[in-house]
């Protein structure tokens, strides 16, 4: 050998995330060229020979084992691994995609050098694929690209047979002594200013897609998409940056930061850059050949105001400042900054190629063109881009963050991005829009449903109300169309609509009497029985507003929401008033209607209609909904909300429709399942008072010739897992509320194949349905859809800024149109704060109103739910959805429900899950869950915790109630394996190590570290802890590699030797068995021997 010396840092981070995925080709570096005229295949290998004889890192390898720090070992001589390859007859780029698969798979070994390979393939006469496979750790681009050239020029000089010229340079090794000399103070200083306040990586803010597929020109997953921008609009780009004295690279960092800010619903981002990392003050670094390429966190705020050519220009003056420190090592800056250890600072880079090209086209050259490149980098993406008179973006990507089609957009966002900050530099950086003109016509279309249905086609719709009908008009024109039809069935009683029209107008006519009229709130306090369809039909005949009170809600709540909603009547059934009430005074304003006892005056009241002089927006009901302040807000529905959601949900054809009442009153849905029979000339099906069960729904489902019901997801997922069979004869089911499981409606499809199976999302304050999903037969993908806006509401994904988000990238659900509430009830800031002008409605006055959910919209036009805003939590420095984790658990058919939430603070948070199997079912072992988990998340979105319940705590509308799930008690119990005492001292130390990390009991010889809850932040824990007691030698990757204590006992035990291992275990269990007094004894004993 001719020389040893340490690599950099950054050459380190290389080699770690190679030997961490050994078979993922991270940082392997492809380059694939076109080559043409008369290549002499002798004088080509003579050229590398010669070119690696020049460069001591050609001949280098790494060796990492047994040493404090990786080393390269430059040897005297090293082979020239050239293969020749033959494709002439074949096809070539099919051959080629084949080659460089298996090339990427057979990695490297880094003990042996050299760490490069060649192969040349004819695919002509004259023509050739020259494939160059090299560790990015041993070169940069810049002498990638120079290393090359020497090779022509020594390929042109021996097929000439001139002399060879190779002129000489500095070795690495000089450079690595530069960098060592460095003081970081300085540096240390400038970067924990620069990310003071970060704290965790900016998220992608893009959705996952397709797992990686076999044969691709990764191997695992990995791809790319390439984009050239054409010649006009680069020198438009080009001119842009002069103009306003920055680079090109300044202004695309620029433009990616844009778009990183779109896409995460942020201002303030970081993501990494490629820097030369040349030093002037090193005379000769241009010429030295070795990989001096850095990675640096950029941090850029984006400012609404600021003008385009004023922020690139602060971005331009914060890029000089970097200069000075662009030799620093990223894990030392991480280290500055408040990001916590296992996550990255970042999670997208930048590189900007630019890079000396050979261009000389003398008559007998070679003639080189590049065809290809490919690089892993350890980052979910990787944005590259070439200048020339075309600009060159190249996009890596990981498959499983981001679909083919998605990385396409993503390049067209680049360019739109681009293109708008050239030819508008005076423009406001808020106005950068990267959802260009056509996909926002997509967009547009997309949110916007078609008209309602049977509004223009039938009758009952038509009113000589010059705003049209209200609830009262279509509910008496079904019964002046079908008066002997049963318009309510309750057990053995059947009311038809005649009967039902004359009931509800002589007590309309009594609380008309007492004050019931337009928006005056009349309370009802009613059992699921004949009396309450009788009283929510009077209430709407009178022009008043409802206000179901649950019935399960405690006597405090129901004064509350009386008091709050200023309720000038109560309509109730006699016995239920002293329970209900629990004996507390009613509001002085508010008068009783006690359905019993006052009957004679009710019975006596007119069967007529009374007149009512009511518009469309007027209130037809109010209906109170958990507040984030733990106070309930009353959501104020109009007419008009209600009619607008009657219209849009399609009749059921052929005849009239039967359609079952089990909800709470208190939840909105029973706006559908009470109005719309009623309207259409059906039949409303009440379940008996008390609990609803699968069993309940199932058995009056098929006693009473049921057609429709709404399930909470909750319970269709008890429903299918006991395959009650009454369900088989509904032709709708309809559920929602949250996230449907796709194993459960999977398995419902299975078990009711011809029931139409409809995901309904809406939130009370859009009147009960705003989008709806048919979900096909048959159905197989990773989520259920919340699907399109029903017919005349509008949707849309809306970023911080007001604007749409770009399909497939995550925002709040905007909702409007016809169901859009008229606000909350006597809470001017909070409907002004939620209930917003509608910014991309054609109506003058229209608003929309943010739902707080998230979601985005798929390349079918279809929108996926993705959590809630205030069910996003911070984890490890990590942005962590719960309902994309809850989607995963969900889709393991033994599970009947999840709820996923964070506990703990800081270094100790840690994500919770909670499952309720399947009924009879037998849970899933922690074990599988994770590994299960692991196959389909990232790390970080694991959970350490699992708590198995017979059921998840509901809220009154069915719905996860968060609040009440347990806290979890950390134990050994999560992982399903044997407990086994560790058996040796070493042993017995390493599971009081990993108990006292992961805070949990006694750890077995058995256990995993990552079963028990551990993640990468703790295996960081557990690893310095060893290297304090047992040396460098024991390393990061022996805690990732070595998870149980036997494996790794073992692994310390190789590393420092046996003996040595387990005398210093003995000491350390020995000293940590002393009292404090023997402890202080022992140190003076120490002391005095001048130990």
């Amino acid at each position: 050998m001719d020389d040893i010396y340490p690599l950099s840092p950054v050459q380190q981070g290389m080699l770690f995330h190679s030997l961490l995925d050994p078979e993922s080709g991270v940082y392997t570096e492809q380059v694939v060229l076109r080559v043409a005229g008369p290549l002499d295949r002798d004088a080509f290998a003579r050229g590398w020979a010669e070119v690696a004889r020049a460069h001591p890192v050609l001949r280098s390898s790494v060796v990492w084992e047994g040493v404090p720090e990786p080393l390269y070992v430059v040897h005297h001589d090293a082979p020239v691994p050239l293969a020749d390859l033959d494709w002439r007859e074949r096809d070539a780029e099919a051959e080629l995609a084949a080659y460089l698969a298996a090339d990427l798979h057979a990695g490297f070994t880094f003990d042996h050098a050299p760490l490069w390979r060649l192969a040349l393939a004819r695919t002509g006469p004259d023509e050739w694929l020259f494939i160059w496979t090299h560790h990015h750790m041993l070169l940069d681009g810049w002498s990638a690209a120079a290393v090359l050239d020497q090779v022509l020029d020594v390929h042109d000089a021996v097929a000439a047979g001139d002399d060879i010229v190779i002129e000489p340079a500095r070795p690495f090794r000089d450079y690595i002594a530069w960098l060592r000399d460095r003081d970081p103070a300085e540096a240390d200083a400038y970067w924990r200013r620069v990310l003071a306040g970060v704290t965790a990586p900016t998220p992608l803010g893009v959705d996952t897609g397709q797992d990686g597929t076999e044969g691709d020109l990764s191997g695992r997953g990995y791809g790319a998409a390439d984009r050239t921008i054409d010649r006009t609009t680069t020198a438009r780009i080009a001119a842009f940056a002069r103009a306003r004295r920055v680079t090109l690279n300044t202004a695309l960092q620029a433009a990616w930061a844009r778009l990183l800010a779109r896409y995460a619903r942020v201002d303030d981002v970081v993501f990494g850059v490629t820097v030369a990392g040349r030093p002037a003050e090193l005379e000769g670094a241009d010429a030295i050949t070795g990989c001096f390429i850095n990675t640096l966190p950029v941090r850029v705020t984006v400012p609404g105001d600021a003008t385009v050519g004023e922020w690139v220009a602060r971005i331009q003056d914060d890029a000089l400042d970097l200069h000075r420190f662009e030799h620093s090592a990223l894990v030392r800056i991480h280290e500055q900054s408040e990001v916590p250890p296992g996550a990255p600072l970042f999670e997208s880079i930048l590189v900007f190629e630019n890079y000396p090209v050979r261009t000389d086209d003398a008559p007998g050259r070679l003639q080189v063109e590049l065809h290809q490149t490919f690089e892993r980098t350890n980052y979910p993406i990787t944005l590259a881009a070439a200048p020339g008179d075309e600009l060159s973006l190249r996009l890596y990507y990981e498959r499983d963050r981001i679909p083919d089609d998605r990385a396409a957009r993503l390049l067209e966002h680049v360019e739109h991005v681009l293109e708008q900050m050239a030819s508008r530099p005076e423009s406001r950086v808020a106005d950068i829009d990267p959802v260009g003109p056509a996909e926002r016509l997509t967009l547009l279309a997309w949110g916007r449903a078609s008209k309602p249905f049977g509004r223009d086609d039938r009758h009952i719709w038509r009113s000589s109300r010059p705003n049209g009908p209200t609830i009262a008009d279509l509910v008496e024109a079904a019964a002046s169309a079908h008066p002997d039809d049963p318009a309510v069935v309750f057990g053995d009683d059947v009311v038809s609509y005649a009967e039902l029209d004359r009931r509800a107008n002589r007590l309309a006519h009594l609380l008309a009497e007492r004050g019931a009229g337009p928006d005056v709130v009349c309370a009802l306090l009613c059992e699921r029985s004949v009396d309450l369809i009788v009283a929510h039909l009077a209430v709407a005949k009178c022009g008043a507003a409802y206000l179901p009170l649950d019935l399960e809600a405690p006597p405090a709540r129901l004064r509350y929401v009386l008091d709050d909603a200023g309720a000038r009547l109560l309509v109730l059934q006699d016995h239920l008033e002293g329970a209900a009430l629990g004996g507390r005074p009613l509001p002085d304003e508010c008068e009783v209607v006690r359905l019993d006892r006052d009957r004679p005056a009710i019975d006596g009241r007119s069967a007529t209609a009374p007149i009512r002089d009511v518009d469309p927006h007027h209130l037809a009901y109010v209906i109170y909904t958990s507040g984030s302040t733990g106070t309930p807000k009353g959501v104020a529905v109009t007419q008009a909300n209600v009619v607008a959601l009657l219209s849009r949900i399609p009749p059921l054809e052929p005849g009239r429709c039967r359609v079952l009442h089990a909800s709470s009153v208190a939840f909105d849905v029973t706006t559908f399942e009470l109005w719309w029979p009623l309207v259409t000339g059906g039949t409303c099906v009440l379940h008996p008072p008390g609990p609803v069960s699968a069993e309940s729904v199932s058995t009056v489902v098929e006693d009473q010739r049921v057609d429709v019901a709404w399930l909470t997801a909750a319970l269709f997922n008890v429903a299918v897992d006991e395959a009650w069979p009454g369900l088989a004869r509904l032709r709708w089911l309809l559920s929602g509320g949250e996230a449907l499981s796709v194993a459960h409606v999977r398995r419902g499809q299975q078990q009711y194949p011809d029931v139409r199976l409809v995901d309904g999302y809406g939130p009370t304050e859009t009147t009960t349905f705003a989008t709806t999903y048919d979900i096909p037969a048959g159905f197989a993908g990773p989520t259920v859809p919340i699907g399109r806006p029903a017919g005349g509401n509008t949707a849309y994904v809306v970023g911080p800024d007001g604007r749409l988000c770009p399909i497939g990238v995550t925002g709040e659900l905007w909702v409007g149109g016809g169901g859009v509430a008229r606000g909350y009830h006597a809470r001017p800031g909070l409907t002004a704060s939620r209930f917003v002008p509608d910014p991309f409605a054609s109506e003058p006055g229209a608003r929309a109103y943010r739902t707080g959910d998230l979601a985005r919209w798929r390349d079918d036009g279809v929108l996926e739910f993705v959590g809630r805003l205030d069910h996003q939590v911070k984890v490890r420095g990590y942005r962590v959805e719960c309902g994309e984790i809850e989607a995963a658990l969900m889709d393991d058919d033994r599970i009947r429900e999840a709820a996923v939430v964070a506990h703990g603070e800081s270094a100790s948070r840690r994500l919770v899950a909670y499952i309720a199997p399947r009924a009879g079912g037998v849970p899933p072992a922690p074990t599988s869950l994770r590994d299960r988990l692991r196959s389909r998340l990232p790390e970080y979105m694991v959970p350490s915790d699992y708590v198995v319940l017979d059921q998840l705590p509901l809220t009154p509308s069915g719905k996860i109630d968060r609040a009440a799930l347990p806290a979890p008690e950390r134990s050994r119990e999560i992982v399903d394996v044997v407990y086994e005492r560790p058996a040796s001292p070493l042993e017995r130390l390493l599971a009081g190590i990993y108990g006292e990390v992961l805070e949990v009991g006694a750890v077995g010889r058995d256990d995993d570290l990552f079963d028990l809850g551990g993640h990468s932040l703790t295996a960081t824990q557990v690893a310095s802890r060893l290297r304090v007691l047992f040396g460098p030698e024991v390393e990061l990757r022996d805690v990732f590699e070595a998870t149980t204590v036997r494996a790794l006992a073992e692994r310390v035990g190789a590393r420092v030797g046996d003996a040595a291992a387990h005398e210093i275990a003995e000491t350390v269990l020995e000293v940590e068995e002393l009292s404090d007094d023997e402890l202080r004894a022992m140190l003076a004993d120490l002391e005095d021997d001048d130990v």
